[in-house]
């Protein structure tokens, strides 16, 4: 008799879950024995992801900056017929800025949406800002804000805006009491996507779309791209 064992395990920052089956090879998967389990630890849990998700960013703007390059110059090769090799250095450079950031920011890139996401918007009704929309996550209400540069600065011109992580930490009670740690990192990184988009405004970042027209402009007036408008 042959046993088939699959084995899930689901690596969480507070929680370990365990997922486990067991059937004879051939049998009908309803048949099987199943199991879960979630551990959870009580020392030295990790909670916050704030490190790794700030490398996560990095590696994936700097991985969409070498792929989106390398999808140009595949397009200029197969359809225009314009291998890089053909080009001098300084047209090489000039097609490569292209796709350098030049001034701009993506948003998504400084904020952590995931965290935001999963967390619930409730205790941040109840212990922050009154006019949270309740039974919500807390990036649908950081989207709702800043919908415009004036509702986000309004929102955070609130009094109670000015309290601190520590602070909140402290007024968490009753069914928040087990989850401080986590909660109070949520807080800090809403309170931080609320300032980050209120900051890429005032210093002058531009949306996807600003970016794009930027880039047009170049192509079609600096005289650097004057060797592609033949093409």
């Amino acid at each position: 008799m042959t046993l088939i064992s699959p084995i899930a395990l689901d690596m969480g920052a507070k929680y370990t879950g365990v997922y486990l089956t067991q059937y004879q090879a051939g049998e009908s998967l309803e048949l099987a024995v199943k199991s879960g389990s979630v551990v959870m630890h009580t020392d030295n849990i990790q909670y916050s992801q704030a490190e790794r998700t700030a490398r996560r960013h990095q590696t994936r703007a700097s991985k969409r900056r070498k792929m989106a390059k390398r999808l140009l110059w595949l397009i200029l090769e197969k359809h225009y017929q314009l291998p890089q090799s053909s080009l001098t250095k300084l047209q090489v450079d000039a097609i490569n800025s292209l796709l350098k950031r030049r001034g701009f920011t993506y948003l998504s890139e400084d904020v952590d949406e995931a965290l935001l996401a999963q967390t619930a918007s409730n205790p941040f009704a109840e212990y922050f800002i009154a006019s949270i929309p309740l039974n919500t996550n807390l990036f649908e209400v950081f989207q709702s804000i800043t919908a415009t540069v004036e509702s986000a600065k309004i929102f955070k011109n609130i009094p109670e805006f000015k309290l601190t992580k520590a602070d909140f930490k402290k007024s968490l009670d009753g069914d928040y009491k087990e989850d401080k740690v986590t909660l109070s990192e949520a807080f800090d990184a809403f309170k931080n996507a609320i300032d980050t988009f209120i900051k890429a405004e005032q210093d002058g970042h531009k949306i996807r779309g600003k970016y794009l027209e930027n880039i047009r402009q170049d192509l079609l007036f600096h005289p650097d791209y004057l060797f592609l408008r033949d093409f």
